[in-house]
């Protein structure tokens, strides 16, 4: 009779680890389970006592450092038992106007802080409109709501909050820092990394999110600037607790993490730009750029979706190297009307958030951190036209950088990270161990 591996004392045995950072030993003649990953296989118990020193699953932490934050900000007078506290946000800073309590009353603290920070614009009205106030719920009204997280094949499931109360829907692989956060290209989702989370979570913690309105975050109803996209990503960025982090944009996403950086800069400690758009290309400014898009959309793409000839098509083609699962929840959240009407607002205010973020690399410089820049192989092969511009503007930024690097990604087109998922991976473990 074989012996149970579970039960052989001289069996060797490997630590795995899954996205909520659990680790757990487990034989290592023995299928493991999927959604957990192997972390280290020969000084087990050393292993797990020097990286699992905190038993909370990470989605609790992240909570508990939510609630810790709100709790700071109001002076005390906030806990989670009660049902919501109300929050000023402008600029990069958040204000507290008042917190719920029973009798409606303002507390003191809040009052003091307010204050200290002086009169808003308008005596009369407490909060201009600079100055949105949010309701921040408690996570019983989070989950409460329509649309739990549920299981995802690209990770631990998970939701977090937008200073206006909007979900953005996120999914985490792996432990360990600095934290990888994967920020997706134009009409792009978490799905566009399936291929590169899961490797680099052997190494350490990676997150992966939808912006709003794509997979499963809630859509935004005021014009998707770039100016508040990044407002989400700092609010996902505060939500899970995260410390300095390492960002990783493709396309549009480049243009998003470098905004992050300018913006918040100590929370950044290196920067990989997968063939990333660029303000300083003269094309997205012309009308014609803008009206392709929009038409392309109205007479093929929306209509394409709604038969689900695309979605058969695009995984087809494009996915083929995903895992089943990942596929089957490609088809079933990419091409929904909510995702095109975001990828459309995304379009439409991306002259104007060029022309700010234009201003701001002209006159700033991006920190001395680690910046790896990745061009397809497209603007390699071509000496005028788009890919030109834009693989000439990757080469500029990685030259004027002071820890900067330019690569090209052979034998791919613009999405990178599935034509060549390795270069990708590679390339942020280099940044990783640079740090």
């Amino acid at each position: 009779m074989a012996t149970n591996p579970f039960e052989d004392d001289n069996a060797d045995s490997q630590v795995f680890v899954n996205g909520k950072g659990r680790h757990s030993l487990w034989p290592a003649s023995a299928d493991f389970p999927s959604g957990w990953i192997v972390i280290d296989g020969r000084a087990c118990l050393e292993c797990v006592d020097a990286n699992w020193t905190d038993t909370r699953p990470k989605n609790l932490v992240a909570e508990m450092n939510a609630w810790r934050r709100l709790d700071r900000a109001v002076g005390g007078a906030y806990s989670p038992g009660r049902e919501s506290g109300n929050v000023a946000w402008s600029g990069n800073r958040k204000r507290v106007i008042h917190s719920a309590s029973p009798c409606g009353a303002r507390s003191q603290a809040c009052q003091e802080n307010r204050e200290r920070e002086g009169p808003s614009a308008s005596e009369n009205d407490p909060v201009s409109p600079s100055h949105a106030v949010v309701a921040w719920p408690s996570r019983k009204e989070i989950d409460g709501r329509p649309g739990m997280a549920g299981n995802s094949a690209f990770g631990e499931s998970e939701y977090a909050l937008t200073r206006d109360g909007r979900r953005l829907h996120y999914v985490t692989s792996g432990n360990g820092d600095p934290l990888v956060i994967f920020e997706a290209g134009g009409n792009g989702s978490r799905t566009t990394w399936g291929l590169v989370q899961g490797r680099l979570a052997a190494i350490t913690g990676t997150l992966a999110y939808d912006r709003a309105g794509f997979g499963r975050s809630d859509p935004d109803n005021e014009p998707r600037t770039l100016d508040r996209i990044v407002d989400d990503l700092e609010d996902l960025v505060e939500f899970v607790g995260a410390g300095r982090c390492v960002l990783v944009g493709h396309s549009l996403g480049g243009p998003i993490c470098r905004s992050f950086t300018y913006r918040r800069p100590e929370l950044v400690a290196g920067l990989v730009l997968v063939d990333q758009s660029c303000e300083d290309c003269d094309f997205y400014y012309g009308r014609a750029f803008n009206r392709l898009g929009a038409l392309s959309n109205k007479l093929f793409t929306v209509p394409l979706a709604r038969l689900g000839i695309l979605g058969f098509l695009t995984t087809r083609r494009l996915y083929k190297d995903f895992p089943a699962d990942m596929v089957r929840e490609i088809r079933a959240e990419e091409f929904s009307s909510s995702a095109f009407r975001a990828h459309e607002s995304e379009v439409r205010n991306l002259a104007e958030s060029f022309r700010a973020l234009r201003l701001v690399s002209e006159a700033r410089s991006l920190p001395d951190i680690p910046v790896t820049v990745i061009s397809g192989s497209t603007g390699r092969n071509h000496s005028r036209g788009v890919w030109a511009q834009l693989a000439a503007s990757h080469q500029r930024l990685a030259k004027s950088l002071p820890q900067g690097k330019h690569v090209w990604a052979e034998g791919s087109g613009h999405l990178v990270p599935v034509d060549a998922p390795e270069l990708v991976i590679e390339e942020t473990a280099d940044v990783l161990k640079s740090i």
